[in-house]
């Protein structure tokens, strides 16, 4: 099986990086895109490559969350959105900075704003029924690592990952509660109330 690469202009340099493992390809939505054994048969994955360049363009454009994510949520069992860079917080401006070198250099962006991007991303396609996860890699070295790894996860059966289906119950200590919440008005001396018993 082959990682399928878009060779335009945004994700053409991961045509290299992948000698032998990977096929050129025309991809409607994302930039990579391969098969792989979901829980119930075979997904196909897509992953969005972007740098914080990237990222911030699209936080001001619109167009990652206007048309990228749809077409990504259409098109694809598993979606990714893999950002390449390190976006830092200017502590004194609460602005997002860029580091070249020892000199960072301002987005004209607030931090918040990158951030909450993220989670919108995050929140919004699980709402919508095809989570599209996001990674974040520091270097195009690491970059080309996450592909790689996140290509062999998906091709080992899904029975076989075991990390997280078979936690290690023995040394935990388990027990159930109901939360319920008892309404009242905001006018109520008790409000907000909270009742919580154990089952």
């Amino acid at each position: 099986m082959l990682i399928y690469v878009d060779p335009r202009a945004g994700s053409q340099k991961l045509l290299d990086k992948f000698p032998g493992e990977c096929e050129s390809t025309s991809l409607e939505f994302g930039d990579v895109a391969f098969f792989g054994a979901g829980p119930e048969g075979d997904w196909y994955i897509g992953i969005e490559y972007k740098t914080v360049d990237d990222v911030v363009a699209c936080i001001k454009s619109g167009r990652f969350t206007g048309t990228q994510l749809p077409g990504m949520l259409r098109t694809y069992d598993m979606s990714f959105l893999l950002i390449e860079g390190l976006a830092l917080l200017d502590h004194n401006s609460g602005q997002m900075a860029k580091r070249v070198g020892k000199t960072s250099y301002p987005f004209g962006l607030p931090y918040r704003n990158f951030d909450n991007f993220l989670t919108s991303v995050s929140v919004h396609s699980a709402l919508a029924g095809k989570p599209c996860v996001v990674k974040k890699s520091a270097s195009m070295n690491e970059t080309v690592h996450i592909i790689r790894d996140m290509f062999e996860y998906f091709q080992k059966p899904w029975d076989k990952h075991k990390s997280i289906s078979r936690p290690d119950l023995t040394k935990m200590q388990t027990a159930s509660y109901d939360l319920e919440v008892i309404k009242v008005t905001p006018t109520d001396p008790e409000y907000p109330k909270y009742v919580l018993r154990k089952a």
